[in-house]
């Protein structure tokens, strides 16, 4: 299917152009849904989208009323895995069937323990035990255990103010804090411009859309030239890593007419070298860009999947508030900056001084404002380094 263009927003629902029609585009039971217009005008499809919007509010308002206090192990489990996006059919069928061997084993150890409610620590910690008796890999039981983690993320979302996330921790899967490691705004600056002078497009792409806007490489991989947006300078994600990861993100203009002037004219931007589609974003850093990465002479082996950490650093230093930073980079949780990204003593230290002063500058009910100041406050940071890199020309 062709990419699609983006029209309007309207709640929970999308108007796109699919061709030479418009259609409207939502999210129901984890899978995305195309529904086609029989119109061409904007204004009606608008107004169709508007009512679609209104009758799955009231759908989801009904679902969850109805299954608050009473939802199912495996109901929760299933749920989570589809909400998670998995990355392949191979994936999915394996969390699945991780899934399943979860519920067997629930039935036979507590028979009386149906819905998720029930379900406490103490009993996960023994599903634990078990599988490490069976000197199971530590990496193998953090898969065998993961559609409980996507069932407590569905729980929390369905229902963040009654329902209480099932906490377990376990001695041996307690990862180490592994401080990242990331390129300095020089080295950054220097790579950039030796891939413009050997004109190495996909790399040149990868370091653009990665290190100066914050994209993770298999988002920069599923982009097509559509999603380049010259006029509004902002790109449009729509194959995040995770269901909340989808969004529209400001770029600086410096970095989105350069990514257009050198991606192809249709179809995915980053492409193999006979033309064809890249299967495996886990490769295109490897083999476009790490042999360069390596000869600036880092102290550190730092990868092409740390451009997205010198971007998150950097943003830090600048201090760009923890909130919208999160929403820049397309994720949800709350810990999760603290515990991938470099420079973690300088975040926790910015995260209460900067908050609160935006909250004396704003007041408490900052929402709808910071998502206004978003784009100014984080293309400032990539702007800054734009003007470095035009300054060295």
């Amino acid at each position: 299917m062709s990419p699609v263009k983006v029209e309007a927003h309207c709640g929970l629902v999308t108007v796109v152009w699919r061709g030479s029609r418009l259609a409207l585009r939502y999210w129901r039971d984890g899978k995305r849904c195309l529904q086609s217009c029989r119109t061409t005008d904007l204004n009606i499809a608008i107004a169709e989208a508007e009512r679609l919007d209104r009758d799955l509010q009231h759908t989801i308002e009904v679902e969850r009323s109805s299954t608050l206090g009473l939802v199912r192990i495996d109901r929760a489990l299933e749920e989570g895995i589809a909400h998670s996006r998995a990355q392949s059919k191979q994936h999915l069928k394996l969390m699945t069937y991780h899934a399943r061997r979860i519920c067997q084993w629930l039935t036979e150890q507590y028979p009386t323990v149906i819905f998720w409610h029930e379900l406490r620590p103490s009993m996960v910690i023994r599903l634990i035990d078990e599988q490490l008796a069976r000197n199971l890999a530590t990496q193998s039981i953090k898969h065998f255990i993961n559609p409980l983690r996507l069932a407590n993320a569905w729980i929390q979302m369905i229902d963040p103010d009654s329902y209480r996330p099932l906490v377990f921790r376990h001695p041996r899967l307690v990862s180490k804090r592994v401080e990242k490691r990331y390129l300095e705004r020089g080295q950054l600056v220097r790579l950039l411009k030796a891939l413009q002078a050997r004109d190495l497009r996909n790399a040149e792409l990868l370091v653009l859309l990665a290190g100066f806007c914050g994209l993770r490489i298999s988002e920069v991989t599923r982009l097509h030239r559509d999603d380049l947006d010259g006029k509004g300078h902002c790109i449009t994600i729509r194959n995040g890593k995770t269901a909340y990861s989808d969004r529209v993100i400001p770029v600086p203009n410096w970095v989105i007419s350069r990514a257009r002037a050198i991606a192809p004219q249709s179809g995915p931007i980053i492409t193999r070298k006979d033309g064809g589609v890249i299967e495996d974003p886990k490769t295109v850093g490897h083999w476009y860009l790490q042999p360069y990465i390596d000869a600036l002479g880092c102290s550190k082996r730092v990868t092409a999947r740390n451009l997205r950490t010198t971007f998150a650093t950097m943003a830090a230093i600048a201090e760009v508030p923890r909130a919208e930073l999160q929403c820049y980079l397309g994720q949800r949780p709350e810990t999760l900056l603290d515990a991938h990204y470099a420079d973690h003593a300088r975040l926790n230290l910015l995260r209460t001084r900067v908050v609160n002063k935006m909250e004396r500058h704003f007041g408490r009910s900052t929402g709808a404002k910071r998502g206004k100041r978003q784009a100014r406050v984080v293309t400032k940071t990539v702007a800054k380094a734009g003007r470095t890199v035009r300054s060295k020309d």
